[in-house]
């Protein structure tokens, strides 16, 4: 007689072996990759000109400048592991990763409205809280978002080729994200003769 555990191996087994062999399809491949278009992009956006608009929109003093930048990278280091730890033990109808990228991207636009959202103060103390604050909050739903879809990428196919090539894809989507990124504001800032007030 055979054990239930040897019958229940062999069924993972089987498992295994139908998933690794199936093949993603283009279309898989491609929508996955354009969830990176935020990746690359997102953070492309704010390096190039969210300095630009602190000091010249906001009127924060430069020497501020560096503590907001600086704070996010500090909340990062606290709050990506956390969300890989939350997903990782997320238990829904959509999966462990789903809900997260899929829902989270509502809040993305939020996000960058209040980022570059024209605050107005005579306090530096005030400007330097009110920018600390918009990009902890850009930070944090970039990291509810993207964590998750970074390890989902892990997890959309047991063939480590079809793993590579949904990869490539998503490298792809990201690379384009930060050419737009780049180009896309630089044209509209430079429609507008090079003044940045009024493109903010």
């Amino acid at each position: 007689m055979v054990k239930p555990a040897i019958i229940n191996a062999k069924k993972r087994e089987m498992s295994s072996e139908r998933l690794s062999s199936e093949r993603l399809s283009l279309k898989t491949k491609i929508l996955f990759g354009l969830g990176d278009v935020y990746g690359g992009g997102g953070f492309q956006l704010v390096s190039f000109f969210y300095a630009i608009f602190l000091s010249d929109t906001l009127g924060l003093n430069m020497k501020l400048i560096p503590i907001v930048l600086l704070s996010g990278k500090v909340w990062d280091a606290i709050s990506d592991p956390m969300m890989g730890w939350i997903s990782d033990r997320t238990k829904s109808r959509w999966g462990r990763r789903h809900p997260y990228f899929l829902f989270g991207s509502i809040a993305v636009a939020l996000s960058y409205v209040l980022l570059f959202w024209p605050f107005s103060s005579e306090s530096q103390t005030a400007l330097l809280a009110f920018a600390v604050i918009a990009y902890l909050l850009f930070c944090t739903i970039w990291t509810i978002v993207m964590v998750p879809y970074f390890a989902f990428g892990a997890e959309i196919s047991l063939d480590y080729n079809e793993r590579t090539s949904a990869t490539t894809f998503r490298l792809l989507f990201s690379l384009i994200g930060s050419l737009l990124a780049s180009a896309v504001p630089a044209a509209i800032i430079n429609r507008f003769s090079g003044n940045t007030k009024q493109f903010y």
